[in-house]
C-alpha cells in the first residue's frame, strides 16, 4: 500500500482522467496508469472502468475510495501536527472569486501571503459556472 497510489486513484476519480490527474500531480499518464494498474493488482479487482471519454470508478472502486481518502486526510493531519509541533504553519485554503478579481487583484495579495505562510497550499476558484481551480504552492 502507498499513499502516492491512494492520491493518484483518488485525484484520477475526482478529475475523471488519467491525463488530468497526472497533470495535477505533476506525473505522466503512463505513470498515473502504473499505478492504478499496481493498486488494481494487489487488491485484485479492477478499480476504473476506461472509457473513450475517461474513466469512472467500478463499483468495488467506489467502496474503497472512502478508505483511501480516510488515510489522505490521516496523513495530511499527522503531517500538520508534526509541522506545527516543529514551527511550520501548514494547512489548504481555498478561495472562490470572479475571473476579473482572480487574475487582478489576488495574485499580488497571495504572493505576499506566500511569503509569510510557504507552507500553506492555496487554492484560487475563478469563474461564475465552470469554477477553474489554479494551485498555487
Amino acid at each position: 500500500m502507498s499513499l502516492k497510489k491512494y492520491i493518484a486513484y483518488i485525484t484520477v476519480v475526482e478529475t475523471g482522467s488519467l491525463t488530468k490527474a497526472a497533470e495535477i500531480l505533476n506525473y505522466t499518464q503512463p505513470n498515473i496508469s502504473q499505478m492504478i494498474n499496481s493498486l488494481e493488482e494487489e487488491y485484485g479487482f479492477p478499480l476504473l472502468l476506461r472509457q473513450r471519454n475517461g474513466v469512472k470508478p467500478t463499483k468495488n472502486g467506489l467502496a474503497v475510495l472512502h478508505g483511501m481518502r480516510e488515510i489522505q486526510r490521516g496523513y495530511k493531519n499527522l503531517s500538520e501536527t508534526v509541522n506545527g509541533i516543529n514551527g511550520l504553519e501548514t494547512g489548504k485554503i481555498r478561495i472562490g472569486a470572479y475571473t476579473s478579481i482572480a487574475t487582478n487583484w489576488i495574485p499580488d495579495i497571495l504572493k505576499e501571503f506566500k511569503k509569510q505562510y510557504p507552507f500553506i497550499e492555496i487554492q484560487v476558484y475563478e469563474g461564475i459556472k465552470s469554477m477553474k481551480v489554479m494551485h498555487l504552492n
